[in-house]
């Protein structure tokens, strides 16, 4: 948004845009909100940022062939 907009007031009808840049301290969950006020009313907008998850990948099946009934069986798969 232009300069002179910051914190200031927008004509009905009119727009502005408002860029948020995110610079995260920390590998971690943030949460804040917005509010913007009207003369007749206020709303909130959430702003929210997920850290980093784990990220794995699974077979769609693991093949254990033919195996004896009631024997334990185990297989390794990389993810």
């Amino acid at each position: 948004a232009p300069k002179h907009l910051k914190g200031g007031k927008v004509a009905p009808g009119m727009e502005v845009v408002f860029k948020v840049h995110f610079f995260p301290r920390a590998a971690q969950d943030y949460a804040c909100e917005l509010a913007c006020i009207t003369e007749r009313e206020k709303f909130v907008i959430s702003l929210a940022a997920r850290g980093p998850r784990a990220c794995f990948e699974f077979p769609d099946g693991v093949d254990f062939v033919l195996q004896p009934v009631r024997k334990q069986s185990q297989e390794a798969f990389l993810l």
